[in-house]
């Protein structure tokens, strides 16, 4: 079996805050380069980035949660099924 084959042995947090991660970091560079091109003009970006802020944040809040309900309740299921031994 080669290297790239085998499975990923990632915990609950790795499984749900890699992808969280990965879409903030692109997000935030992508963030960047907008306001780096200054192509687009605010008369005053601050309450148009602390909206934005607090809306990623609760929805990244939310996510996680969720994710990780969801990595808890298979993890159960592979405990209690029989199939899965």
């Amino acid at each position: 079996m080669s290297e790239f084959s085998k499975p990923l042995r990632l915990t609950p947090v790795g499984l749900v805050g890699l992808p969280l991660a990965t879409i903030s970091l692109v997000l935030a560079i992508i963030g960047l380069v907008v306001i780096a091109s200054d192509q687009i003009e605010f008369r005053s970006p601050a309450p148009l980035l602390i909206a934005g802020a607090l809306i990623y944040a609760a929805t990244l809040f939310f996510l996680a949660k969720s994710g990780f309900a969801n990595v808890r309740e298979l993890e159960s299921m592979g405990v209690t099924d029989q199939h899965s031994r």
